[in-house]
């Protein structure tokens, strides 16, 4: 609006100064002084706007007082090219003809967004002009080209007049056209607004959503904490206890029913064994050893552990490889293709697994196909989520636990790498994971993660102090250490560990509870080495818990970690009693 102002003053001064050549005098200051009066006072509205901040209501109340704005201008330029308008002066004519016209085209672009305010403007402007022409030839209203009258001034001013008009109604239809361009630009520009909005609203949904998933995972995790050491801990006395019972001279029938109980506390062992896994990756206490691999001697090992229960379903087990090599972690990387052949032999029915080598570039895709009964592409992605089982409904746990593809994930992402599955159902299934090619090295052992834990060193002549506030626990540790004539000092709380160091007793190891009332294993085992006479024993961490913040910090302090339950043989293989019977892992 001040553009337009400023604008049509410059032509108020142009209009002023061609009328004042061929007839000066007050009419023309008049007119003047009047539409200074008007641009003045449209210069305090327009401040008045700028400093205000109004509201929808108050827009439109604007709007309004803009068009009336426009209206009155319209009026005052009307009446002066109606009194401007010299006969006898062409020129002056011509002059005024091309004001009237600077004024209404300049409206277009200045004007045309208040749409009643720019006709207004428009007719106040070029009907008074139109008017004066057709008076000027006499109120005739005759069209000179049409009916073929002569020339005279007669018909000139009827010309003028109804070119006018014309141009009046040509500027219109482009002000109209001008306005519905500006409406719908406005339009786009505020829906696309809205949109922008919505996005952010949907994006700061999207990530509220991703950190309640967060939170419920957390939420998860502590639950399988918590419920790992309530769970584990009756299991441990269990444990303790059934080999206890298996020590006894037992009939043949009572010897199965020992079996079976055994055998039902391994396959609890075995879920335990794997939420472990997934806290170790979790807690990031797996730190990949990326190192050339022999491709050959992996398959060599999977398939001596596999062939057999591939035999046992009968079942075609095959290996193709070629002495390739890859950079990678062997340890994970044999755990990732054991998780994928086992869950291929537990799925397919007949027919085969083939676990082979494929050059790729600078890469090596080991590969495992299966016959079996393959994967919808709904079910693609989910597969590898915790506890996900496709056609086990009812949760038989000879079909797997729902854990193997979603370690095999974790253990892919450590070593750089992704699990790619393509896959038809009914027909069958392939797995693949990319590492990168490696030069060759001479043969070695591999390094493992998972050695067999061999007997803590200790002094065989010192006793054991075993620390644990269950007394179920300690009644079946007991039973146990006496039968295998190993001297231990067994207690139940922390206070009763130290009063027996501050009483001068000594031992040779020390195995200790995590969870010991109002302290833990850790902060025990600390204190012992600080009270006990030098040498310090070994201390070995006995926990049912597998939260990553546990594995983290006994990991973190050196401290051996063995988790509930611990199988009788396993732990008289700790003790160093009849090291023949299998052993344990140190993370298991």
């Amino acid at each position: 609006m001040r553009r337009s102002l400023l604008a049509s003053l410059l032509v108020v001064l142009f209009v002023v100064h061609i009328v004042l050549i061929h007839s000066p005098g007050p009419w023309v200051y008049s007119w003047a002084a009047t539409y200074a009066l008007f641009y003045a006072s449209q210069e305090l509205l327009i401040r008045q706007y700028e400093s205000s901040v109004p509201d929808d209501a108050a827009i439109a109340r604007w709007g309004h007082a803009a068009a009336i704005g426009l209206t009155v201008s319209g009026l005052i330029w009307g009446v002066g090219f109606y009194h401007f308008i010299e006969p006898e002066q062409p020129l002056s004519i011509g002059l005024l003809i091309a004001a009237m016209a600077a004024l209404t085209a300049g409206s277009i672009g200045m004007r045309s967004t208040i749409l009643a305010g720019f006709v207004a403007f428009n007719l106040g402007v070029t009907l008074p002009m139109a008017l004066r022409f057709f008076l000027e030839a006499g109120g005739t209203f005759h069209v000179p080209l049409i009916t073929g009258v002569n020339s005279d001034d007669s018909s000139t001013f009827n010309l003028l007049g109804y070119s006018v008009l014309i141009y009046a109604l040509v500027i219109l239809g482009y002000g109209r056209a001008q306005h519905k361009l500006i409406a719908d630009s406005l339009s786009m520009r505020f829906s696309n607004e809205a949109l922008v909005v919505a996005l952010r609203e949907e994006s700061l949904a999207a990530e509220s959503a991703r950190h309640e998933a967060e939170r419920a995972n957390l939420a998860k995790s502590q639950f399988l904490a918590a419920a790992s050491h309530d769970l584990r801990q009756p299991l441990y006395a269990l444990s303790l206890f059934s080999g206890s019972l298996g020590e006894l001279k037992l009939s043949h029938s009572a010897r199965a029913i020992v079996s079976d109980i055994q055998h039902s506390i391994a396959a609890m062992e075995q879920l335990f064994a794997t939420l472990l896994d997934i806290s170790k990756l979790e807690a990031g206490v797996v730190q990949p050893c990326l190192e050339p691999v022999a491709v050959d001697a992996l398959f060599d090992r999977l398939s001596q552990y596999f062939r057999p229960i591939a035999i046992n379903q009968g079942l075609d087990l095959r290996f193709r490889s070629d002495g390739e090599w890859v950079t990678s972690d062997g340890v994970l990387l044999e755990q990732i293709l054991g998780n994928l052949i086992s869950n291929a032999l537990r799925w397919t029915q007949e027919g085969g697994v083939l676990v082979a080598a494929r050059r790729r570039g600078a890469a090596i895709d080991l590969e495992v196909w299966d016959t079996g009964i393959g994967i919808s592409v709904d079910d693609r992605l989910r597969i590898f989520d915790d506890f996900v089982q496709i056609d086990n409904a009812e949760r038989d746990r000879r079909k797997g636990l729902g854990l193997g593809l979603a370690i095999a994930r974790r253990s892919a992402a450590l070593i750089g790498s992704d699990i790619a599955l393509a896959s038809r159902p009914g027909v069958g299934s392939r797995f693949s994971i990319r590492q990168p090619v490696a030069e060759p090295l001479p043969p070695r052992p591999l390094a493992s993660d998972r050695q067999i834990v061999s007997v803590v060193a200790r002094d065989p002549l010192l006793p054991v102090l075993i620390v644990d506030d269950d007394s179920e626990v300690r009644s079946a540790l007991r039973l146990l250490v006496d039968s295998w004539n190993v001297d231990a000092t067994i207690v139940g709380s922390p206070a009763e560990a130290l009063s027996a160091i501050d009483f001068g007793r000594r031992f040779g190891l020390v195995l200790s509870d995590y969870r010991l009332g109002y302290t833990t294993g850790l902060s025990l085992i600390h204190d012992i080495g600080l009270r006990h006479p030098a040498p310090s024993p070994n201390a070995v961490l006995i926990t049912g818990d597998i939260a990553t913040d546990v594995i983290a910090e006994a990991h973190a302090r050196g401290v051996t970690l063995v988790h509930k339950p611990i199988h009788p043989q396993d732990l008289s293989r700790l003790l160093g009693v009849d090291t023949d019977r299998p052993g344990i892992s140190p993370d298991q």
